[in-house]
């Protein structure tokens, strides 16, 4: 993986990009050779943004959503 693109990416998301990295080489099999490094470098940079835009941080742990929705109730 380029080390300028994932120089600042947290540990747990650098292991989910080598866990999907087969399937995203799969995915780019039908483009030319000389295509694929740039095209798995756009797809890593469109997850990355999308991460950001998602905002993995906002979302409750297990327990605390099981205390809203009791506390709800």
């Amino acid at each position: 993986m380029n080390q300028r693109l994932t120089t600042n990416v947290p540990e747990d998301v650098m292991e989910l990009l080598r866990e999907l990295e087969p399937s995203i080489s799969y995915s780019l099999r039908e483009t030319k050779k000389q295509d694929r490094e740039d095209l798995k470098q756009e797809m890593i940079v469109k997850m990355l943004e999308k991460r950001e835009q998602i905002g993995y941080s906002d979302a409750p742990g297990f327990w605390e959503f099981i205390k809203r929705k009791t506390d709800s109730c």
